[in-house]
């Protein structure tokens, strides 16, 4: 009897540790210009690692659309973030984050100009990742007409998945550097006149 309730005991305290591994999910809180603060709960989410100093975590949403519309309504959040685990600041640490919304046929881009991600691996499978996140945001497109910051927090548990991870980059990724190519052809164009 003593030796089953250990057993029992060592299988409770295991499962406890891989409490929430294997499932991928994010919950983020946001500002988004024409509709105001909003809370979205995320499935697909995935990380990858892009070397052997980097990761890239990507969150992507995607709303159905009205029959025979080419164009559906998403949001897509891109991270690359240094590899060790710990809290990696924009500012400090070279994180990069983005935030590509389309609403109602209009595409939004948004970059973070400070903040922090703070990431840690599970314990019993080092596959699974765990971070917590929050930035100020700037948006690069449509051009905006003043300075103003966006706040961008959250939480977000994901499995590595490459397939994930590079099937949303590929999908996604080309609308930011469209957005950012549009955005400084506007900012160069005065400067060249001058």
């Amino acid at each position: 009897m003593g030796r089953t309730a250990l057993w029992m005991t060592v299988a409770c305290c295991a499962a406890a540790v891989a409490g929430g591994c294997g499932e991928s999910w994010a919950s983020i809180q946001h500002m988004h210009r024409p509709l105001g603060a909003q809370k979205e709960e995320v499935a697909d989410v995935a990380y990858q690692f892009t070397d052997s100093a980097h990761i890239e975590l990507v969150l992507c949403k995607q709303w159905v659309t009205p029959a025979g519309e080419a164009a559906p309504d998403f949001t897509y959040h891109y991270f690359l973030v240094p590899h060790p685990k710990g809290r990696h600041t924009v500012e400090n640490d070279g994180v990069v984050i983005y935030r590509l919304a389309r609403r109602d046929g209009r595409t939004f881009l948004y970059k973070a100009v400070s903040g922090w991600v703070d990431h840690r691996f599970a314990l019993l499978t080092k596959d699974h990742l765990h971070a917590e996140f929050e930035a100020q945001f700037v948006q690069v497109w449509p051009a905006p007409e003043s300075a103003e910051q966006f706040p961008l927090s959250g939480t977000m548990q994901a499995n590595e998945s490459v397939r994930t991870a590079q099937t949303l980059i590929n999908r996604y990724h080309f609308f930011v550097t469209e957005c950012e190519k549009k955005a400084a052809a506007i900012t160069a164009a005065p400067a060249a006149a001058k």
